[in-house]
């Protein structure tokens, strides 16, 4: 087995200070994921992809927060996967855009079995970063084939997650 698929001893995953926020900012309420529906459309849309997500990237765990295209199987009803499967723990880590148009070519995701079982051929997400300074998960686009993502549409899913962060903080203000 791949060691990516281990759990991981990350610091940047495992900061007190990081997951404090996340739980500050009440992204696991109802309120919150109704919210940002809009984004994680707007994202499969603009990249005419199956299925968009915000995440929020725990230390064991990676939770969707939003999503679009996941309307029925078990990872819907999961509302998340194991750390060890996440694509979205190396944008949260790296503090950058994770990008992988042909998976079999990434070695950090070669081995996972949402590869392996055919469930993503291409990945594109970008880490939200709070005012604070912490990286609280992603906004993604995920699809079953092979893709090449463009510079601009990198930048279009970076608006998009900035525009994603400034809801969820908006809300959290609010006391969602």
């Amino acid at each position: 087995m791949n060691e990516n698929y281990l759990p991981t001893d990350s610091s940047v995953l495992n900061d007190p200070k990081r997951l404090e926020a996340i739980a500050n900012l009440g992204l696991f309420s109802e309120e919150v994921r109704k919210s940002l529906d809009g984004i994680t459309e707007r994202a499969a849309v603009r990249f005419n992809l199956p299925v968009s997500l915000v995440t929020a990237v725990l230390h064991d765990t990676q939770f969707f927060v939003s999503s679009y295209g996941l309307e029925a199987g078990w990872l819907a009803d999961a509302r998340g996967t194991p750390i060890e499967w996440s694509f979205c723990r190396f944008a949260v880590e790296e503090r950058r855009e994770f990008v992988v148009g042909v998976p079999g070519a990434e070695e950090r995701v070669r081995g996972n079995p949402l590869v392996t079982e055919g469930l993503i051929g291409c990945y594109a997400g970008v880490p939200l970063i709070s005012t604070s300074g912490n990286a609280l998960g992603t906004l993604c686009v995920i699809g079953p084939k092979v893709r090449v993502f463009a510079e601009d549409e990198i930048q279009e899913l970076k608006r998009l997650g900035e525009m994603a962060v400034r809801e969820i903080e908006r809300l959290a203000q609010l006391g969602n």
